[in-house]
């Protein structure tokens, strides 16, 4: 006989969000700060000869913000204080939201990261 699963520890999803997750171990909803290091991907180069990119539209999967080309460390805070205004949110994850954020230098990205 097969255990019938509790739903409610799941959000009453039929799956384990990860937001769930976070508000299971943080106590309260996590917010994405979404930010962005990115230029390109690699299917967007002129020698991949994809014609256009099946997962992102022009700015990188929707998510063009004014502050993408600000330092990483500015639109952390930029957007942390606009979700903490609107929602209240105590919470934050920074989440690297357009095109492919590691498609660079190792040297590059590790400069960005560090701020």
């Amino acid at each position: 006989m097969t255990e019938k699963t509790d739903f409610n520890d799941w959000g009453n999803h039929r799956y384990f969000p990860i937001s769930q997750f976070y508000k299971n171990h943080f106590g309260e909803k996590v917010y994405k700060v979404s930010v962005s290091i990115a230029e390109s991907c690699p299917n967007r180069q002129p020698n991949s000869r994809m014609p256009l990119c099946i997962f992102c539209d022009e700015w990188g999967s929707a998510a063009y913000h004014l502050e993408r080309d600000k330092a990483l460390k500015e639109q952390i805070i930029i957007n942390r204080d606009k979700i903490a205004r609107r929602y209240r949110a105590n919470k934050f994850l920074v989440y690297f939201q357009s095109y492919t954020n590691t498609f660079d230098r190792v040297v590059e990205l590790q400069q960005r990261f560090d701020t």
